[in-house]
C-alpha cells in the first residue's frame, strides 16, 4: 500500500490552514491596534507622571506605564521603598491626581490600600 495524499484532503487541509492563519492574523492586528490607541490630548505626559510618582511615592520608581481603567487613563507607577517592600500608585493622566496607593511589605503578599 502506497502512502499518497488524496487531492481532496490536501485541498481541505490548505483551506482550514488558511482560515486559521487569517483569523490569528486578524486577532493579532486588532490587539496591536487596541493597545496602541492612546489619546493625544492627555494633560500629563510620562515625564510629569514620573515626577509626580517621585514626589508622592517615597521611593525609587522601578516601573511606570500608561494604562486605561474604567474609561480613564492612568499612569501606574511601582516604587521600591527604602526599608524594603514596594508601593504602587495610580496617577490620573488628565489631572495628575494620585488616586490609589497600594503598599506591599517585603516578604508579604498582602497589600494595604490607602485611598486619597
Amino acid at each position: 500500500m502506497e502512502n499518497t495524499i488524496r487531492p481532496k484532503y490536501l485541498v481541505l487541509s490548505l483551506v482550514v490552514f488558511s482560515i486559521m492563519f487569517s483569523l490569528a492574523w486578524q486577532i493579532s492586528k486588532a490587539n496591536a491596534t487596541e493597545s496602541h490607541t492612546v489619546p493625544s490630548n492627555l494633560k500629563i505626559d510620562m515625564n510629569r507622571a514620573l515626577e509626580i510618582a517621585k514626589q508622592n511615592g517615597g521611593g525609587n520608581v522601578s516601573e511606570i506605564e500608561l494604562e486605561r481603567e474604567n474609561g480613564e487613563w492612568f499612569y501606574e507607577a511601582e516604587l521600591d521603598l527604602p526599608g524594603g517592600g514596594e508601593k504602587e500608585i495610580l496617577i490620573n493622566a488628565q489631572t495628575g491626581e494620585v488616586t490609589v496607593e497600594e503598599l506591599e511589605k517585603e516578604g508579604s503578599e498582602d497589600k494595604d490600600d490607602d485611598r486619597d
